[in-house]
């Protein structure tokens, strides 16, 4: 279990969050809406421990967490391609996989990375790949290090419908072992999935308890 109390983030004199709340239980997807620019990624980086926050505590299992603690316990899916361009998708899986090619072999032919295609353009450098493949790649890769709680920054953005579905397939099957997602998304079907969201405006959480759907979450970020 994850708990956020009062988590305070600014740039120079721009508060981006202002005492933010939220709660994230085992075998549990939680998401998050907003405008851009709100200080949703700012907050997912803070989670994940790659950004420290001005104010605030993050809890793992009732206990403070450090921000060691905490890149140890989830696995970041960035908006941004976290990949390797100039080299090739198995290099790249080498690497993630840190140099375990007997691991890869045996994914190729029966776990995550034979569920997500990869073995059909294993050899091909990242340059060339598609964003649905280059995403693919992303989430097997954060996988490959066996996260707690997987957190993913609009995962569907910019992605064709096998793509998004694959990633709502990954949503379903994490959290059914007993681990937990956090995304922020704008997409009705991966809010949809969600035991609980979150909405966030001013730098502040509100857990949402209308219907989410594409009109309500529309009609709520113009609100």
């Amino acid at each position: 279990m994850m708990e956020l109390k009062e988590i305070e983030k600014s740039y120079r004199k721009n508060s981006v969050l202002n005492g933010a709340d939220m709660i994230l239980d085992d075998g549990e997807c939680v998401g998050i809406v907003g405008a851009n620019g709100v200080g949703k990624s700012t907050l997912l980086k803070i989670v994940v421990g790659a950004l420290k926050a001005d104010g605030g505590i993050i809890y793992l299992d009732g206990a403070p967490a450090t921000p060691e603690l905490l890149r140890e316990k989830t696995g970041y899916i960035p908006q941004e391609n976290p990949l390797f361009e100039e080299l090739t998708v198995k290099d790249n899986l080498e690497l993630w996989y840190k140099g375990d090619r007997e691991r890869i072999r045996e994914e190729l032919q029966f776990g995550i990375l034979k569920q997500f295609g990869i073995h059909e353009f294993y050899r091909k450098p990242v340059k060339k790949l598609s964003g649905g493949m280059k995403k693919r790649l992303s989430i097997c890769c954060t996988l490959a290090e066996d996260p707690d709680i997987l957190v993913m920054d609009e995962p569907g953005a910019t992605l064709d419908l096998s793509a998004k579905k694959m990633i709502l397939d990954t949503i379903r099957e994490f959290t059914q072992t007993g681990r937990s997602v956090m995304i922020t998304s704008h997409e009705a079907p991966e809010l949809l999935i969600c035991d609980r969201v979150y909405g966030m405006k001013n730098g502040i959480m509100t857990q949402l308890k209308e219907e989410i759907n594409s009109n309500s979450l529309q009609q709520w970020m113009e609100s």
